[in-house]
């Protein structure tokens, strides 16, 4: 399973809420399922994928609050909106197992790939490739990444002990 706490806009969310709310947690259940919990731990709805994909791993909301979350072995990302819904897939490109998201403050998204060429791909807003970065790695690829306040350091792990970091602005 994985856990990621998401960050809102506004106060703490009441019980009930309609929308993606600061507090609420999404946990990856796998078989193309999502939960989506109340800041209280309480359910409040079971979202689906809008592609098969047995392994719902990474997660990350872009500036508009929208959840993007990396089929591992369906080599998809899908996107819900604020209100839970699916809205289809993003991007494409993925040479092997996307399985980490983050996204930068100019709403480009960065894609690290657990197996093949095991590049960070960074994406536009629209989904499209611009960019390509050949890693280092430990064991296997890039996995969990997130983009520094800097906008230009990538922190990424390689399931391995250590946290990289890359600039992509330097290349």
């Amino acid at each position: 399973l994985l856990l990621l706490g998401v960050v809102g806009v506004g106060p703490a969310a009441q019980a009930n809420h309609s929308s993606f709310a600061n507090g609420d947690l999404f946990v990856g259940i796998g078989s193309n399922k999502v939960e989506w919990r109340h800041p209280d731990g309480t359910l409040n709805s079971t979202m689906r994928t809008s592609s098969s994909s047995p392994s719902t791993t990474g997660m990350a909301l872009d500036p508009e609050h929208r959840l993007y979350v990396t089929g591992y072995t369906s080599n998809s990302i899908n996107r819900f909106n604020t209100s839970g819904q699916a809205i289809g897939t993003f991007g494409t490109g993925f040479n092997s197992h996307p399985e980490g998201i983050a996204f930068d403050t100019f709403g480009f998204a960065y894609v690290g790939q657990e197996g093949g060429n095991r590049d960070i791909l960074k994406l536009n807003p629209a989904g499209n490739v611009v960019a390509s970065y050949n890693v280092a790695t430990e064991v296997k690829g890039s996995d969990r990444l997130d983009v520094a306040s800097d906008q230009c350091t990538i922190f990424y792990t390689s399931q391995g002990k250590a946290v990289k970091r890359f600039d992509a602005c330097a290349n």
